[in-house]
Order: C-alpha cells, then sequence, then structure tokens
C-alpha cells in the first residue's frame, strides 16, 4: 500500500495500532506510512496514473 499500488491507502494512514511486539515493527510501520504520506503529498504523475488506471480495468 505504501507504493501507492492499491486503491485501499487511505487504510494505512487510517489504522490504529493496537497491538504489536516490539519497537521494531512499530518504527517500520511508521516509516511505510510517511513513505505513503509522501507520495500522497506529491504530484501526481504518469506511473501512479497507470496503478490508478489499473484498477478500474
Amino acid at each position: 500500500m505504501a507504493k501507492y499500488s492499491t486503491p485501499y491507502i487511505s487504510r494505512l494512514m487510517d489504522l490504529n495500532i493496537v497491538y504489536y511486539r516490539n519497537y521494531k515493527q512499530l518504527q517500520r510501520f511508521m516509516e511505510l506510512r510517511g513513505e505513503a504520506m509522501e507520495r500522497l503529498n506529491s504530484p501526481l504523475n504518469e506511473h501512479d496514473l497507470r496503478n490508478i488506471l489499473m484498477h478500474f480495468g
């Protein structure tokens, strides 16, 4: 989802963490959430548009 290849990206942004085994897992999730936020805040490009259109086909 963080690579923006799925239309369900909002789920990654809206998740509430209720359990994690160790801090490393939480840190990884926060990194992925950060990557997704960067993608969502960047201008739409041809690669993103292809990924989006693929889900309409």
